[in-house]
């Protein structure tokens, strides 16, 4: 089974989940507590620092490395902290689009960065991921 609803207001019970998997998502530590069964867990994979930093580099005259920092769950114990990383190869200039249109930075790149992205014929890009397990702080 599966739900879609806000990650600020998630329909179920109070200390029920033995996991949480957020992937790529706001995780509010006050609502994962709320949910989080005693024992339980937080998986939460965050865009590393690098990733997709080629395509950054082709929209924007200043990229910027993601800040990992900002994906700490406040109240939450660290338990592990994984990065996974991978090259990969986009090959025609729909791909790159498709890639670029399923990213925040499609909805905020300036007219001349996406000029920049439609000329490109193919893009070499780093894949990276911080997978961290967090248990709830007693």
């Amino acid at each position: 089974d599966y739900i879609t609803a806000s990650s600020f207001h998630l329909p179920i019970a109070d200390h029920s989940a033995d996991l949480i998997l957020s992937l790529f998502a706001p995780a509010p530590a006050e609502e994962f507590r709320r949910i989080l069964a005693s024992g339980g867990h937080v998986l939460q994979v965050v865009p590393g620092a690098e990733h997709l930093w080629e395509l950054k580099q082709a929209v924007y005259d200043k990229p910027y490395a993601n800040r990992e920092e900002k994906h700490l769950l406040e109240g939450f114990l660290l338990q592990e902290r994984r990065r996974l990383a991978a090259r990969a190869q986009w090959n025609s200039p729909e791909l790159i689009q498709a890639l670029f249109a399923m990213t925040p930075y499609s909805h905020h790149t300036p007219a001349q960065g996406l000029e920049r992205l439609r000329r490109l014929k193919e893009l070499n890009v780093t894949i990276s991921f911080l997978l961290m397990i967090y248990r709830a702080a007693n």
